[in-house]
């Protein structure tokens, strides 16, 4: 499998400059950045490049700060009609299995749900994503 880099622009490499940056801009979790990806930053990545960050997307950690996004925002059940409060009663099994999902190459997102809701004197599409992937 070949993993697609993609450059770090300047802009990213002066935001690593003032350590939380990406707290104050909400792009991620303080959490998420790893003191090493934050010196890699500071310092230059290699080649100008991120090569593979897939292992921070999978870590337990970051599916559980992405779980609070989703819970926080209380939406509409996706296809699969899963609610976010009958996830939250599994939270722990349903966030390990997208993590094992993730990590194994498994993960296959679903369709998102297309719902039109009322704009102006007419209507708009709005996507519903799955609470679980």
């Amino acid at each position: 499998m070949k993993i697609e880099a993609s450059p770090v622009s300047e802009t990213t490499r002066r935001d690593a400059d003032a350590l939380g940056s990406c707290v104050q801009r909400k792009f991620a979790s303080a959490s998420i950045w790893t003191d090493a990806m934050l010196a890699a930053l500071q310092n230059g990545v290699k080649g100008g490049k991120w090569h593979s960050l897939i292992d921070k997307v999978f870590r337990l950690d970051t599916l559980a700060l992405g779980w609070v996004q989703v819970k926080k925002n209380a939406g509409a059940a996706g296809v699969d009609r899963m609610s976010v409060k009958r996830f939250a009663q599994a939270r722990d099994r349903y966030l390990a299995e997208l993590a094992h999902a993730l990590q194994d190459g498994s993960y296959r997102p679903q369709p998102v749900r297309r719902v039109y809701i009322p704009k102006g004197k007419g209507r708009r599409p709005l996507g519903i994503p799955t609470v679980i992937s």
